[in-house]
């Protein structure tokens, strides 16, 4: 199974993608992560049952990663064109990267990488550090090649409107949110199921 840690925004930065969702939905009907609910990926691993299991015995909803005061700003819209994963235009709200961001990455990894399961893989990625990061933590976006980010969907190329496109990237966007816990979520397919919160320690 995979499993997700992942920022979810606030109400208003909540709001403000589900509209984008929606707007997105009228001009291309369903797209890919087009149903996913909001939110910034911080590491997404396979895991088995069995390892699971053994996070909620070890009470990982109480562990405290003595982490500082986190705020996520966000200012600026952003298209990833011709995603590596999806092979169309990803549009997302780019989140302004940071040392605590990093950080923060960095202590999610170290304790989650003893449970993943790097089995799975079925296919290579078309880019060798992709599949380095992969066979290293389970996950490609690690450190430098992670852009914390939140998904409005991947449309199809050959869906451009290029309308749309250029009113995106001049969207003004001023979201500042303070980061006190991140969610854990077991991921199937398009749906998303909550487990549990990791709270941040504020010192």
């Amino acid at each position: 199974m995979k499993v997700g840690i992942f920022i979810e925004p606030d109400f208003d930065l909540k709001l403000q993608v589900l509209r984008d969702k929606s707007t997105i939905f009228d001009l291309y009907g369903n797209q890919t992560y087009l149903k996913h609910l909001p939110h910034c990926s911080i590491y997404v691993f396979n895991i088995t049952q069995k390892q699971l299991n053994k996070l909620k015995y070890n009470k990982l909803l109480n562990l405290n990663f003595n982490t500082k005061n986190i705020t996520i700003k966000v200012n600026k819209t952003n298209v990833f064109k011709n995603d590596l994963l999806t092979n169309g235009d990803t549009y997302c709200y780019e989140i302004n990267k940071n040392k605590y961001l990093d950080d923060l990455q960095k202590k999610i990894i170290k304790f989650f990488l003893p449970y993943v399961d790097k089995k799975p893989k079925k296919t290579l990625y078309n880019e060798s550090w992709m599949n380095h990061n992969y066979d290293k933590f389970g996950f490609p976006f690690v450190g430098k090649k992670w852009i914390p980010h939140i998904t409005l969907a991947s449309i199809s190329t050959k869906n451009k409107k290029y309308k749309f496109l250029n009113k995106f990237l001049k969207l003004n966007l001023t979201y500042n949110q303070k980061i006190d816990k991140v969610s854990v979520y077991k991921i199937q397919k398009e749906k998303h199921k909550f487990l549990w919160h990791i709270f941040l320690n504020n010192n």
